[in-house]
Order: C-alpha cells, then structure tokens, then sequence
C-alpha cells in the first residue's frame, strides 16, 4: 500500500480504533468478572472428577480468549502511538489542518474560512504535513 494512502487510512480509523480498545477493555473486564463469579479452583484436577476436567478447560479457553483480547488491544494501541507520535511532529496549525481534514471530515475550503487562510495555503500546509508524517512514520517521503 501507498505509504500516504496508509497515513490517511491511518488518520481516518484514529476515532474508531480508540473505541474499539474501550470496547476490547470492557470485554476484558466482563471475562475477568465470569472468573470470579465461576469459582474457578484447580484443587481435585487430578482426581478424575469430570467437574474437574470441565473447570480445567474452561480456565483454560478463558485464558486463551484473555490474551487474545490482550494482543488484541495492545495491537491498537501501538498503532494509536506510532500515528499519535507522527502527529506530535506538526506544528499545532498543521495538526488542525490534518485532524479537520482526514479525522473530523471537514472539506478544505471550510477549513480555510476557519483558520483564516486560502483555499490554497491550506491544501499546501495538508501536503506539506503528509509528508512531515510519513517522514515520521516511514523515515522517507518518497
């Protein structure tokens, strides 16, 4: 992929990937909330019970969903990082130029009138701030 395709794809799922960690979280919280009302205990695991075996593999598939989720999270919230460190690399016109145009959807022009340039100064500082980016995210521009 097309590294500024990859920054714009990047910038637009900035809002949606923080909601899905809250949604990651709160799963988190619900299964770490099933451990404590199933009780799960190891005690009598080899004993031969078929109560045993049973609590066995669900703490076991229970953990196993636990680190999915994990890894799941934890995945967004490095790609969250990585773009959020890029964007610390713009000047603070430049970030609410790229946070109106990709994040909040706003058109250019609309953009001008609200930060009090020209239709073209603006595309020329979004530009300007593509490349800042994937300077930052990339080492290059190319």
């Amino acid at each position: 992929m097309n590294k500024e395709k990859e920054i714009r794809k990047q910038l637009e799922r900035l809002g949606s990937n923080k909601v899905y960690i809250e949604y990651l979280e709160r799963e988190l919280q619900m299964l770490e909330e099933d451990y404590g009302l199933q009780g799960i205990a190891y005690d009598g695991i080899s004993g031969g019970s078929g109560t045993s075996d049973s609590t066995g593999d669900t703490a076991i598939r229970m953990n196993h969903i636990k680190n999915e989720l994990e890894n799941k999270k934890k995945k967004k919230e490095n790609e969250i990082q990585h773009i959020t460190d890029a964007l610390g690399q713009l000047t603070e016109l430049e970030f609410e130029i790229v946070q109106m145009f990709y994040i909040d959807r706003v058109q250019l022009c609309n953009i001008g009138s609200r930060v009090g340039y020209s239709l073209s100064q603006v595309r020329r500082i979004k530009n300007d701030s593509m490349i800042k980016l994937k300077i930052a995210m990339f080492g290059d521009f190319d």
